[in-house]
């Protein structure tokens, strides 16, 4: 089958969660004998080449305004047309919205159908942070965007039933129209350590209880509040380090936070590359997910279990539906700072170093989250989609 993903941004550089589950797709797409391809803003040309030969087309994502955007739309609507002279997919999906209503009539005309990857609401997401007339006024714009999208899909993918909710919540969408195709982890990539002793001497992990996160620096994500709270525990039983993993626009305020609060315990990686990864998650002790909202997933939170580490998450979003199975107590009781120095606590005494824990952990991303099994559902909802939308 010929599958066309369409992306406003791909960045393998710099990945998100969308990025990461649009890249593991065309490659197990392809695996399988599908002939997947992808059409994507970049900020730059020419963009990186995918692997295993998949066909990439690039349209510059718009940096500078409404210009920019225009330009943007007319060179994305201009690589459609010359993907379609050359070989029509038989199936387009979509995971955002501005490229979804750029393309959206010239894909109806082709008479192709289409599945929506929702992963997050784009009107709530602007509204974090912000207040006052302009910002309400973006998002209805936004929101009828998006709704314009999801509603000219022929099905709608959700994550989570936490975004699955959102989705229908925003847009009144029926159930029948929807499906829930989890994120995954790549079970080689992301592994525990042979050696775990070795990788922390190696990686200069100090005595005691490390602590990672991976996060962007954004409000959301709560890493401000997960500062606070290791800055509140004492050294003891085990003294506690914080490393911090990723950038974003609330980097500089943790920075300062951490030195005046901090207590010389919290460590900012910046950028992390994604072959360095792994190791940073097989080394901690503990991966503490703070979100305080829109935790739409949390493809973070599997590649920390695959590696064996513990996640100690709150209870936002889609935390709970991958957590409760694995460990309730992994779950802590709130989102402020409060909640998460006691559940970090709770677990010093030897909980974060329980072996059986770190088996229990790989085991549970390896028996529900592996990229084959998200991949499957998906190839089953394409197949489904391509034959009911050609049923007279």
């Amino acid at each position: 089958m010929k599958i066309l993903h369409i992306s406003d941004y791909f960045d393998l550089e710099v990945p998100g969660g969308s990025t990461s589950l649009i890249e593991a797709h065309l490659i197990e797409l392809a695996r399988r004998g599908h002939e997947p391809a992808l059409l994507a803003g970049h900020p730059g040309e020419p963009p990186p080449e995918l692997s295993a030969g998949i066909p990439r087309f690039a349209f510059r994502y718009p940096a500078n305004g409404s210009s920019g955007l225009l330009r943007s739309v007319a060179q994305l609507r201009s690589q459609w047309r010359q993907r379609l002279d050359q070989a029509a997919p038989n199936l387009v999906v979509f995971h955002q919205p501005l490229s979804a209503n750029a393309l959206l009539d010239l894909v109806d005309s082709a008479g192709i159908p289409i599945i929506y990857m929702f992963h997050s609401p784009w009107p709530r997401e602007h509204m974090i942070g912000r207040r006052g007339r302009i910002a309400h006024l973006g998002a209805s714009l936004r929101q009828s965007l998006e709704g314009r999208a999801l509603r000219r899909a022929f099905r709608v993918t959700t994550e989570s039933r936490y975004m699955q909710d959102e989705a229908r919540r925003l847009y009144g969408l029926g159930l029948g129209r929807m499906a829930i195709i989890p994120g995954g982890v790549d079970l080689d990539r992301f592994r525990p350590s042979a050696n775990r002793v070795e990788l922390r001497k190696r990686l200069g992990v100090p005595p005691g209880l490390l602590i990672f996160t991976l996060r962007r620096l954004v409000p959301r994500m709560g890493v401000e509040r997960l500062v606070e709270a290791v800055a509140s525990l004492s050294d003891k039983p085990r003294p506690v380090q914080l490393w911090i993993g990723g950038t974003g626009p609330e980097e500089t305020k943790l920075r300062n936070l951490a030195e005046k609060r901090g207590k010389g315990r919290v460590r900012f990686l910046g950028h992390v590359p994604e072959a360095d990864a792994p190791n940073l998650y097989a080394a901690a002790d503990l991966c503490v997910v703070p979100s305080i909202d829109l935790e739409g997933f949390g493809l973070a939170t599997l590649e920390s279990l695959a590696c064996g580490t513990p996640v100690l998450a709150t209870p936002v979003g889609a935390n709970p539906e991958i957590l409760r199975d694995l460990d309730v107590d992994l779950l802590l009781t709130s989102t402020d700072s409060d909640a998460i120095a006691k559940g970090i606590d709770a677990g010093r005494n030897g909980r974060w170093d329980d072996p059986t824990l770190r088996e229990r952990c790989r085991s549970h991303a390896a028996a529900r989250y592996a990229w084959g099994s998200a991949v499957s559902l998906f190839e089953a909802l394409a197949s489904d989609v391509t034959r009911l939308f050609a049923a007279p």
